[in-house]
């Protein structure tokens, strides 16, 4: 079973460089598919005058060139930090992918006008035992590169397997609706074949658009998933002695290479060196379970005076009654004025006016005069 032979040494599934290389092989044996599925799509429709054969070779053609690309990006990946590159070179794989998208959408442009030019043609399709033969094959070989990496996928966590599964089976659909055409073509003398092809070119346009937009997004700095951040939190805030986690920042820097930044807050009177000994633990036990570095800063609480528990109170309800305010943090009270941090959706205070607005509405329900500092997450 291929599957079976790519994914060998399954007991190193949580080490990256096996991850990787799994996800090569995979790469690699649809890659071989592709070129081979292109070649005899493009020869045999140019053969037997099929615009839609022809289309459906070129698709699998981009395919190939994306596996190609794929593969050179997830070995650059690979390549250890370095002086310039500190944080390693993960991100290659984002980048390696947006190329691919930007040929992805050349190649489908290319054949769309070709399609366009075809209509005004007469009909000089040839009906053969070979094209029927080609179709059925190929439908047949995408199924099987479908399975095997459906197979992988749910083993190993990879976005290039995710688009191997989901791109294997929309070009096995593709390749039927061929064959829709020949049934139709050649028991009902209704010509759908140049209408496939240009069908065809538009999808082929419209997957190089949702790369380049996924890829512009990672490489842009793409929010982390509601579910991990949520996950850290509980999971940080179920150790003994920790009050609350705020302000979680992640970073990702590719596959094994997520840095996560968070504030914990704990009893002001803990001893030092528990303290220390508390948070070199949770960053240890984080960065096993989440394959992530987890970087903590500590806010000792819960040696408030009179004035901050009662604006502690105060804020607790202006937060329950607000859809806007999310949390507060780091109340503290400097030379008789009063400080703390909100949590708000970046998506809704997203200008410095409604930003001074929320600030003096917090303000104005404490009555006090406050230092206020707006975190925005757009995550939360």
């Amino acid at each position: 079973m291929i599957s079976k032979h790519l994914m060998r040494r399954k007991e190193n599934l949580k080490e990256n460089k096996y991850i990787s290389g799994v996800v090569y092989r995979a790469t690699l044996f649809t890659v071989i598919s592709n070129v081979f599925l292109s070649a005899l799509k493009i020869v045999v429709g140019f053969l037997y005058s099929s615009v839609a054969l022809i289309g459906d070779g070129f698709n699998n053609l981009s395919d190939t060139l994306s596996g190609v690309i794929s593969i050179i990006g997830i070995k650059a990946s690979l390549i250890p930090p370095d002086r310039e590159h500190p944080f390693g070179h993960g991100r290659s794989e984002y980048i390696s992918t947006f190329v691919v998208g930007i040929i992805i959408v050349f190649i489908g442009l290319n054949f769309g006008f070709y399609s366009v030019f075809e209509m005004g043609k007469e009909n000089v399709f040839k009906y053969n035992s070979i094209y029927l033969i080609t179709v059925v094959v190929s439908i047949l070989i995408k199924l099987y590169s479908w399975f095997v990496n459906y197979r992988i996928s749910k083993e190993v966590d990879s976005v290039v397997l995710r688009a191997n599964v989901k791109d294997c089976l929309s070009d096995s659909l593709i390749t039927m609706s061929i064959l829709v055409s020949y049934v139709f073509s050649r028991f009902f003398n209704l010509y759908l074949d140049v209408i496939i092809g240009l069908l065809i070119s538009l999808y082929i346009i419209y997957s190089g658009y949702k790369i380049l937009k996924e890829n512009i997004s990672h490489l842009i700095g793409l929010a982390p998933d509601r579910t991990f951040v949520k996950q850290i939190h509980d999971d940080v805030c179920s150790y003994e002695n920790v009050i609350n986690a705020h302000d979680i920042l992640v970073n990702n820097y590719g596959r094994g290479n997520r840095i996560v930044v968070l504030d914990v807050e704990i009893p002001y009177d803990m001893d030092l060196i528990d303290a220390h000994d508390l948070i070199e633990r949770i960053e240890t036990d984080m960065d096993k379970k989440y394959d992530i570095h987890l970087i903590i800063h500590i806010d000792p609480v819960g040696n408030e005076s009179g004035v901050l528990l009662e604006t502690k109170k105060k804020l607790e309800k202006i937060i329950h009654d607000s859809d806007r305010i999310y949390s507060f943090h780091d109340l503290l009270e400097k030379e008789g004025k009063i400080h703390f941090d909100i949590t708000v959706e970046g998506s809704i205070i997203d200008t410095v006016e409604k930003e001074e607005k929320i600030k003096k509405h917090v303000s104005d329900e404490l009555g006090l005069d406050c230092e206020i500092v707006v975190d925005k997450r757009y995550y939360i």
